[in-house]
């Protein structure tokens, strides 16, 4: 990496990894922000004060950039990344007994970042009698990850030991500020790199289905989504032992054991998800406290008679090259992820992500396996993500973590993952040869198992007839006998979709669209041919095939019709942050040229117009802008200047 200088205060773009958190924050409803904060608790050895535990912290916060830095909405990407000059760094006080101070000291740690405004750390401690018993340090996200969290502990022990023996603390030298990093991701250097983790992510967003639980999503049915956990000693001891025999890391056989129950669930062999990469591989990288970070694509090819060692070794294979590919502008790639769902006539699904978390040494205390439900995780749940599964490894026990959204998984079916999970590793490891994957998961998985992946033609046709214009529906493949049988497929599959009624081919498309993000097996024709009235027989290709059409067309062309006032509002803070002088709200936000990025101005200017807008993960969908100004509701009036 060429080196960059920059100045100790200032502006300056959003690292690509920043960019990936911050579109994260703003995907969130105000309150359910608190998810992206990270806690660290710290016992003060004896000597200390309030005013050392201060000092230490203010002399971290001056070393690091990554923990002085807002990110106000301005510039041309949107947002920038704003270092503050050293200064004072304020530690809330809380006597131990008063009245509140439980409450305060909770709420320090779940009160949501104003990013905008805000640093992205803050501290409190519990005092009696003025000696300080427990300090609280609250840091978002943004500023922090899984790695750096370490370093920001080590570091400040190492202080704050110093300040009380009055030494100076050994400290590494800083690595590079996270302005650096984001100026060389600027040069012609950087955007290379970038442009080769776009074309991966392009690659591997095409190689997966479009909606990898379409044989079970639904609409909600109650609530919004599900978490457990299971602790397994077992899992741990499995994995390791599958990890030497099969020449991978243990967090691989994680991975794999994972990824072959959700083919099972699901009922596909090629299964995409998105995995986590540090970026933490080269030196420089290691000394950096910010968050660096990234999900990455990758895709697991289940055929009939692979082992389990020889899965293992591919998802080693494809992580590595995940890994390789790490790193890009992630408001981009979101908007490469809308182009691609749209060309296939999709909605944008996440899938599954998978994250590997590793606590060694530390050791858990587990002795049995535990499976705990948890309670309802609604601030995840507003990320639009499907699934998330987590493994933290400890010496003694593995704990595997699991967050689903209801429309593609119930609670029974979490935990049926998670055991089926445990028990393939368990049967793997204790058998003596490395046999079929299929064999053992008949064996280790008694969950849901998913039916044979393709579009249901008559599911589409039904959703077309729930249109209020439509009278009847018929969908079959060109060439095909219309059958109404699932197609061969689900990518890019050219169906022909006839509608008998007063509708539009870009007003079925839409519909359509909408319905996709709780409805399964569901995908866009390439063409609407619409009659006045069904034929005599509806159930026959051929009898449609004859009916004189009033009108057809791909859904792309638009209708033109007066806008309402919510389309007139929708339209106005687009073009408003984009230099537009008009757009289709026959298209979707990205279609017509919105960048990921600017979408929190778009909010921002909608609630000044005294509108509840459309959330982020909506418009950068796939959804029309004419459907999603339909979401919108008239702002409460205390709301309309905010953010």
């Amino acid at each position: 990496m060429t080196e960059i200088s920059s100045p100790v205060v200032g502006d300056a773009p959003l690292t690509w990894s920043q960019r990936h958190i911050w579109l994260g924050h703003h995907s969130l409803p105000v309150a359910a922000r608190r998810e992206f904060n990270i806690v660290m608790r710290y016992a003060p050895p004896p000597g200390s004060s309030v005013d050392s535990l201060q000092a230490a912290l203010e002399h971290l916060v001056s070393r690091h950039q990554s923990l002085r830095t807002s990110f106000p909405l301005t510039g041309l990407n949107g947002v920038a990344q704003r270092v503050h000059p050293p200064g004072s760094f304020t530690v809330a006080r809380y006597e131990a007994g008063a009245a509140g101070t439980a409450r305060a000291f909770a709420a320090l740690a779940q009160d949501p970042f104003d990013l905008e405004h805000q640093t992205p750390l803050r501290a409190g401690v519990v005092t009696a009698a003025g000696v300080p018993r427990q300090l609280l340090v609250v840091a978002h996200h943004i500023a922090v990850d899984d790695w750096s969290l370490g370093l920001l502990r080590r570091e400040f022990e190492a202080i704050h030991r110093a300040f009380l023996t009055g030494t100076m603390p050994e400290l590494a030298t800083a690595g590079r500020r996270p302005v650096e990093l984001a100026r060389w991701q600027e040069t012609e250097e950087g955007r290379e790199q970038h442009r080769a983790g776009r074309a991966y992510w392009a690659d591997e967003l095409r190689a997966g289905p479009p909606d990898l639980f379409t044989a079970h999503r639904r609409r909600r049915p109650g609530p919004g989504s599900h978490s457990a956990a299971l602790t397994s000693p077992r899992a741990a001891t499995a994995a390791r032992e599958l990890a030497a025999r099969c020449r991978v890391w243990p967090s691989d056989v994680y991975g794999t054991a994972f990824v072959a129950v959700l083919s099972a669930y699901t009922g596909h062999r090629t299964v995409p998800v998105r995995n986590y990469a540090g970026n933490r591989e080269a030196d420089w990288q290691q000394q950096i406290l910010a968050c660096l970070f990234q999900p990455v694509p990758m895709h697991l090819e289940l055929a009939g008679q692979d082992t389990f060692g020889q899965a293992a070794s591919q998802w080693a294979r494809r992580f590595e090259r995940a890994r390789a590919h790490a790193s890009a502008a992630y408001d981009e790639i979101v908007e490469l992820a809308v182009d691609i769902a749209r060309e296939r006539g999709a909605a944008v699904h996440t899938g599954a992500v998978v994250n590997y978390l590793s606590r060694l040494p530390a050791t858990h205390g587990g002795r049995r396996t535990l499976y705990t439900r948890n309670p309802e995780p609604r601030d995840w749940s507003h990320l639009g993500e499907d699934a998330y599964f987590r493994v933290y490894e400890y010496q003694d026990a593995a704990v595997l973590a699991l967050n689903a959204d209801a429309r593609v998984m119930d609670a029974d079916g979490v935990e049926a993952l998670l055991r089926g999970v445990e028990a393939l590793l368990d049967l793997l490891a204790s058998a003596s040869d490395d046999r079929p994957l299929a064999e053992a998961l008949a064996k280790a998985y008694s969950g849901p198992v998913g039916p044979a992946p393709g579009l249901d033609l008559d599911a589409i046709a039904r959703c077309l007839c729930e249109h209020s214009g439509a009278i009847a529906a018929y969908v079959s493949e060109p060439g095909g006998d219309g059958s109404g049988t699932p197609a061969s497929g689900l990518d890019d599959t050219p169906l022909i979709a006839y509608v008998a009624g007063s509708v539009s081919p870009a007003s079925l498309r839409a519909h359509l669209l909408d319905r996709m993000s709780d409805a399964g097996g569901l995908a866009c024709p390439g063409r609407f041919v619409v009659c006045a009235q069904p034929p005599d027989d509806p159930s026959s290709a051929d009898a449609w095939r004859r009916q004189p059409p009033v009108r057809a067309g791909t859904g792309r062309e638009g209708e033109p019709r007066r806008p309402d006032e919510r389309e007139r509002a929708l339209a106005a803070a687009v073009c408003a942050h984009h230099a537009l002088s008009e757009v289709s709200l026959d298209d979707d936000y990205v279609a017509v040229g919105g960048r990921v990025a600017r979408i929190p101005h778009v909010q921002r200017l909608l609630r000044r117009a005294g509108w509840m807008p459309p959330a982020l993960p909506a418009l950068a969908g796939t959804r029309s802008l004419r459907a999603l100004a339909r979401t919108m509701t008239e702002a409460p009036r205390q709301s309309c200047a905010g953010v």
